[in-house]
C-alpha cells in the first residue's frame, strides 16, 4: 500500500496543507517536482523542498524511505526577494519628507527590481495573500516616493504668491464632492476663490518606469486651445514643480465660483 503524505506550503502567514497525498516511495524526482507544481503552482526551478528538516537530496528517487503521515515542506525560493522588498518599503516610509526625495526614488527603483523578479518567477501565483499585500503597497508606492500632493501645494502656492506679491494667497483642498481622478486644490486670493490647480495626466502605475516624464503636453495643448477659442477658462497657468524639471501642474481661472 502506498503511503499517504502531507505537502505543506510555507512562506505566508498561514501554511497551506495538502493532506492524504498518495505517493510512491520510488517516485522519480522529476515526477515529484511536477506534482508539487500542480498542487502549489511553484515552477520546478523555484521550488525549495525539505524532508525531515533537511533539503531534499538531489537524487533520482529522494523519497525511498518516506513513511505514512510524513510531510514535505515546500516554499518558493524567492521568498528572500519578498522580504527584501518589504524592508525597502519600510525604509521609504521611515524617511523624512525633507531632502529625501532622491533617496526614496533610488530605493523605489530597487524595490521595483525585486518585484520584477518575483513576478517573473510566478511568486504571487503561489502566495495569494501576499499578492493582495503587494497590490496595496504598489498602489501607494508612487505616493510614498513622490508625495505628489505636497509638491502640488508647494508649487501652486509659490507660483501664485509670486503672481500676487501684495495679496494673501491660501490653498483649500477640494472636497470629495468634486469628481475627478487628479489631485487638485483651490487657490484663494484675499479669501476669494480665484483658481483651481491640479495634477496632469497619470501618476506612473506599478508597471511603469518610476522616473518617466510626467508632462502631458496634449492635455496642456487642449486647455490652451479651449481658452483661445473662447470655450475654456479665461486664464490657464502651467505651473512648474518647485524642485523638479519634469513635473508641471495646471491651474485655471474660476469664474463665478463660490464654496
Amino acid at each position: 500500500m502506498l503511503p499517504h503524505i502531507t505537502i505543506r506550503l510555507v512562506g505566508q502567514q498561514n501554511d497551506r496543507l495538502w493532506e492524504l497525498i498518495k505517493v510512491d516511495p520510488e517516485i522519480h524526482v522529476e515526477e515529484l517536482v511536477n506534482l508539487i507544481q500542480t498542487l502549489t503552482r511553484i515552477p520546478p526551478n523555484f521550488q525549495q523542498i525539505e524532508f525531515r528538516g533537511e533539503r531534499l537530496p538531489t537524487v533520482e528517487h529522494p523519497l525511498q524511505t518516506i513513511k505514512f503521515g510524513e510531510e514535505l515542506v515546500v516554499s518558493h525560493n524567492h521568498l528572500i526577494y519578498w522580504k527584501t522588498f518589504l524592508e525597502m518599503i519600510e525604509e521609504i516610509r521611515k524617511m523624512t519628507t525633507s531632502g529625501a526625495t532622491s533617496a526614496r526614488r533610488e530605493i523605489a527603483d530597487r524595490a521595483q527590481e525585486q518585484l520584477a523578479i518575483l513576478r517573473y518567477s510566478k511568486f504571487f501565483h503561489v502566495y495569494s495573500s501576499l499578492s493582495f499585500e503587494e497590490l496595496k503597497i504598489s498602489c501607494n508606492l508612487n505616493f510614498l516616493v513622490y508625495n505628489t500632493k505636497k509638491y502640488l501645494d508647494r508649487s501652486v502656492l509659490a507660483y501664485f504668491e509670486a503672481l500676487y506679491p501684495k495679496r494673501k494667497v491660501e490653498l483649500k483642498d477640494k472636497t470629495k464632492n468634486f469628481a475627478g481622478i487628479h489631485l487638485g486644490v483651490f487657490v484663494l486670493v484675499d479669501g476669494v476663490a480665484s483658481h483651481y490647480a491640479k495634477t496632469l495626466g497619470d501618476i506612473p502605475g506599478i508597471e511603469e518606469d518610476i522616473n518617466c516624464i510626467m508632462i502631458d503636453s496634449i492635455e496642456i495643448f487642449v486647455y490652451i486651445l479651449l481658452k483661445l477659442i473662447g470655450l475654456g477658462a479665461e486664464e490657464v497657468h502651467v505651473i512648474p514643480e518647485v524642485n523638479k524639471d519634469e513635473w508641471v501642474f495646471i491651474a485655471t481661472k474660476l469664474s463665478g465660483f463660490d464654496f
